[in-house]
């Protein structure tokens, strides 16, 4: 439905609730990927915080670095820019 871009904190409103299956904590993909996370569920719609939200650790995977995971993170700054933390040098 909508969509914030420029805070630090950024959310998304879907036009999906409980009544279609969704259930807060469950992940926003798209077909480039993730989203983001649903934090609020009614039975129309629902709200999910971005990941493009200083607040909204993901779990990420290098996929040219042999599986090695880490925290993704965004600092709030650069909206095509994230940062991966506690990677093994």
């Amino acid at each position: 439905v909508n969509n914030s871009v420029g805070a630090r904190n950024n959310f998304i409103t879907l036009a999906r609730g409980a009544r279609d299956g969704v259930q807060k904590g469950m992940a926003v993909i798209s077909p480039s990927g993730v989203v983001g996370k649903v934090v609020a569920v009614s039975d129309h719609y629902a709200t999910a915080i971005s990941i493009l939200s200083a607040r909204q650790p993901v779990s990420g995977r290098l996929a040219a670095g042999g599986g090695i995971t880490g925290n993704v993170t965004w600092d709030g700054l650069r909206p095509e820019q994230l940062q991966m933390e506690a990677v093994p040098q």
